[in-house]
């Protein structure tokens, strides 16, 4: 996805907004990518069957908005209930809330990643220390070019996630990482999926 988001704030409210436009389909080259990527590892190659049952070629604008609120207890304690709306490629309602704890985070401009809901650091204040974060949401979706009516899925009714990071500040950098409990998205998927997630950034 190629896309321009906005982030400012009305009183205490964090406000997000932007645009994508959102590729799918061998035109990607992602499938490529992959092929090469297991051949220079050395790991079992991705078969032929799996990249033709890829979703087909197609091009998707998608517009996102996020309001969050952050209720802060005490220069270690915040939680940041937060709402979004997508439509486009997916079309959902979501609401959650992420729990901080530790200093590390609070003051910065915190951005969500798309798929787990992880918060991470985008423009960051550079105290260093350790902050640990809990979160959790839920989301209707109401219909997924991921899942289509068309190919048999029938989406579940919600889609939860739950999610628990640690955010480092060091003089000389930053880092994140993240394991997230993403709920099943459709009805005949045996079980839910666990993913992590991994953010460096190094001064030098």
């Amino acid at each position: 996805a190629l896309g321009v988001h906005t982030h400012w704030r009305l009183g205490q409210t964090d406000l997000s907004f932007g645009g994508d436009l959102v590729m799918t389909g061998p035109q990607t080259l992602l499938g490529e990518f992959q092929r090469s990527l297991h051949a220079a590892l050395g790991t079992t190659q991705v078969g032929s069957a799996v990249l033709g049952n890829q979703i087909g070629n197609g091009f998707y604008p998608t517009l996102s908005a996020e309001a969050a609120r952050s209720l802060r207890f005490s220069n270690r304690l915040m939680l940041r209930p937060f709402i979004e709306a997508r439509a486009g490629d997916e079309t959902l309602l979501r609401a959650g809330a992420d729990f901080f704890l530790g200093a590390v985070g609070q003051q910065d401009l915190l951005l969500r990643d798309v798929t787990t809901g992880q918060l991470y650091r985008a423009v960051r204040e550079g105290t260093p220390g350790v902050s640990f974060v809990l979160g959790a949401d839920v989301a209707k979706v109401f219909d997924s070019i991921y899942l289509p009516a068309s190919g048999g899925y029938v989406l579940t009714d919600t889609r939860p996630r739950l999610r628990l990071g640690v955010h480092v500040q060091r003089p000389n950098g930053a880092f994140f990482y993240g394991v997230t409990w993403l709920g099943r998205e459709f009805a005949a998927q045996p079980e839910g999926q666990l993913v992590g997630s991994l953010k460096l950034s190094l001064q030098f």
